[in-house]
């Protein structure tokens, strides 16, 4: 194995750990082989639930789009369902920086600095902020619009 530099072990959160140190008991007796097998079945069983789970949603997003659709046909933003759910449209903003150097050159030139250690979902807000406020988005970056619905439930 290779030599790594002396770093912290990775911890787990201790309220996810708590759960792992329940379930040990069950396990902490077999053999290597033994293990091995669990942890290959659990591992295929993931699997199988991870593609079925890619089925849902695929499927999912084929009936979002459908409903965006007619939605915006019959000029609806919500509406209720039998059940008194609401159904409603959102939308998101999708930033990507397209062209980096274009993009610094306007961060410094606006004395946006601050930008360059932002996470992804912070230059979403970021350009959602300048959208609602009718400014232009910094150059170099480009945003896309999705529109999908939400829900909620009707109160019981």
């Amino acid at each position: 194995m290779k030599t790594l530099p002396n770093l912290k072990k990775f911890e787990v959160e201790p309220l996810y750990q708590e759960k792992l140190n329940a379930l040990k008991p069950q396990f902490q007796n077999l053999s290597l082989v033994k293990l091995a097998k669990e942890y290959m079945t659990a591992k295929n069983h993931k699997d199988e639930i991870e593609d079925v789970l890619s089925v849902i949603n695929q499927n999912l997003e084929a009936i979002n789009q459908i409903l965006v659709d007619k939605m915006e046909d019959e000029n609806m933003h919500s509406f209720k369902a039998e059940d008194g759910t609401t159904i409603f449209q959102k939308t998101a903003v999708y930033p990507k920086v397209v062209d980096k150097e274009v993009a610094f050159a306007w961060i410094k030139k606006n004395k946006q600095e601050h930008l360059l250690s932002i996470q992804h979902m912070s230059l979403k807000s970021f350009c959602t902020e300048l959208l609602e406020q009718g400014n232009d988005l910094p150059e170099g970056v480009e945003c896309y619009l999705k529109t999908a619905v939400g829900y909620r439930r009707a109160a019981k």
